[in-house]
């Protein structure tokens, strides 16, 4: 099965109807405007590849090139090839024939008949559809009665259908913008709705070189989206199914699964949102399963295999790994690894490893929220993250106490994903004393040389309060917290940390402690206000990274300890 037999039946579709000019007979076709076509040829050095170089050197190489393309039928049809002004019958016949379907060739007033017929209906069909008729004598308010007519008498009407504007109007660079101006200006002001994801527009000035590859590559990368959608609304609906599922499960096992969700939240230092998410996850799987078993003509293990058609002698995802994506995929890329700010921070949920912090600037305080403070990464901006074992560093859900003291605070720049590693040393990344790692569209340098022993203790305090920063007021008596039990505990810990004492205790001056440099700049601040002290350190939590790429990270961090010792070289 060749690339555009795949691609054609992924799409599903048993039937292309091509409406071209190329199609016309001669009698109808008129003649081409040789004065145009040998401007152009002249224009863009052409002569050559047409074996006239001896017309290129004559005093008036256009007029020369007028009169032999009036003379010479042939040399006018091979450069109305080159240019691309034309695409010939042959290859035309050669593209359909390729397309292992039934393929009808259209010239533009057999399609003009055909939309007058009330009787005509298609289903499962692809129409190609030109824009440039005049060689038939139709101008351009009848061409685009020919394509808004088309629309809307076969795409919207059915839904198996495809419509897609083949024209050499479009370069291969405005093709996006080509469609939304015909959405706009020609489909009475249609936008990208439902309906119309089965339109799109491709150039026909590529198709010369090979043609099938070409329209191939095309129809995939435009209409692919089409069986991807159809896909998704089967996932929908197995979600719907396991939404009902887990409503059930929650009202005749209520017990165990309110279990689930606090014990689990406990020990893993993440909201009960997200456990009830995972549960719902985990169901939403085991019915995706039993939707794949079924063998229905529609169902999701035939959209599946449709969809794998498109990959069917592809690139082998070359173009894929140098392919940057952009706008809300993006965003979902980078939520997948980095939960921002507002998550962590709103939910009270407390301290783990793979927790970003960033310092507050001098002159700004802890308990004073600042506009600028984001709850995401900002790119050329460096952060630390805390790194360790998780079940070390989440408080218990009986003390409120972490089980250890040991971790990490590792400093991290953070750089756009776009050619982000040519200014790293190979030799640092070879010894480990850098490493990175990708978060969606960023990218996280990391130098293992700024280290910091982290007191988790004392970053608690970021888990306290909505904007993150590490604050606590005497006044606040820890009965606010309304999330986990565990941070309940905690706050009412630190505060009688603090109270009790005349003096600061010794383990919470510090946040973290350099092996380098002194901390003057990490210690405990106190300040009184209305009669009411407060204490705070000049930092806040900023978001959370993915527990697997923290855990990447404190392995990165290892590696660099323990890297072998270069052997010393005595010179005698």
């Amino acid at each position: 099965m060749g690339q555009l037999s795949s691609v054609i039946k992924a799409l599903g579709v048993e039937r292309v109807i091509w409406i071209d000019d190329i199609f016309a007979s001669i009698a109808e076709a008129e003649p081409v405007d040789v004065v145009a076509l040998a401007h152009r040829i002249a224009t863009e050095g052409m002569f050559g590849a047409l074996g006239l170089d001896d017309v290129a050197s004559e005093d008036e190489p256009v007029t020369e090139l007028i009169r032999m393309l009036s003379d010479d039928p042939e040399l006018t049809k091979r450069a109305g090839d080159l240019v691309g002004t034309n695409v010939s019958v042959d290859l035309a016949n050669r593209v359909m024939q390729s397309m292992g379907c039934e393929a009808l060739p259209k010239s533009g007033a057999d399609w003009q008949a055909a939309l007058k017929s009330a009787e005509v209906t298609y289903q499962n069909t692809l129409f190609l559809v030109d824009r440039d008729f005049k060689r038939e004598g139709i101008d351009d308010e009848q061409s685009n009665a020919i394509l808004k007519q088309t629309v809307a008498g076969f795409l919207k009407a059915d839904t198996s259908n495809y419509c897609v504007v083949l024209t050499k109007e479009v370069g291969v660079e405005q093709e996006a913008t080509a469609r939304k101006d015909f959405l706009t200006a020609i489909l009475d002001g249609e936008q990208d709705k439902k309906d119309l994801i089965r339109f799109s527009v491709i150039s026909k000035n590529v198709l010369e070189n090979g043609g099938e590859e070409v329209l191939s590559k095309s129809l995939r990368d435009k209409l692919a989206g089409v069986v991807l959608y159809a896909m998704l609304q089967k996932v929908e609906s197995s979600l719907d199914d396991s939404v009902t599922a887990l409503r059930d499960i929650i009202v005749t096992e209520f017990i165990d699964i309110n279990k689930a969700v606090l014990q689990n939240s406990y020990k893993e230092g993440v909201s009960e949102l997200e456990v009830l998410l995972r549960i719902l996850q985990q169901k939403h799987r085991i019915e995706l399963a039993k939707s794949l078993k079924a063998g229905n003509g529609d169902g999701l293990h035939a959209l599946l295999a449709r969809f794998r058609l498109f990959q069917i002698d592809g690139d082998n995802g070359l173009e894929v790994s140098d392919h940057v994506i952009s706008g809300e995929l993006s965003r979902i890329c980078r939520a997948e690894v980095m939960t921002e700010g507002p998550l962590v921070n709103d939910l009270s949920l407390p301290i783990v490893p793979g927790d970003v912090f960033a310092e507050i600037e001098a002159g700004q305080s802890a308990d004073k929220p600042n506009a600028d403070w984001k709850g995401e990464l900002e790119t050329e901006k460096k952060y630390w993250m805390l790194l360790g074992q998780l079940c070390d560093v989440v408080p218990r859900g009986d003390t409120g106490l972490s089980a250890t003291k040991m971790a990490f605070l590792v400093r991290f720049t953070v750089k756009s994903i776009k050619n982000h590693d040519k200014s790293l040393q190979k030799g640092q990344l070879n010894s480990g004393r850098t490493g990175w790692m990708t978060v969606g569209d960023l990218a996280l340098h990391f130098d293992f040389r700024e280290v910091l022993s982290a007191n988790v203790a004392a970053l608690q305090l970021c888990s306290f309060n909505r904007n993150g920063a590490a604050v606590l007021w005497e006044g606040d008596t820890g009965g606010d917290v309304w999330s986990l039990a565990s941070m309940a505990r905690a706050k009412q810990l630190m505060l009688k940390s603090f109270l009790q004492h005349k003096k600061v205790p010794q383990e919470l001056q510090c946040y973290g402690t350099s092996f380098s440099e002194a901390d003057t700049g990490r210690r405990l601040s106190i300040r009184t206000k209305k009669g009411k002290r407060i204490f705070s350190y000049s930092i806040r939590r900023v978001c959370r990274i993915r527990d697997v790429e923290a855990s990447e990270a404190l392995g990165a961090l290892e590696r660099y300890w323990r890297r072998p010792a270069k052997p010393n070289y005595f010179v005698h």
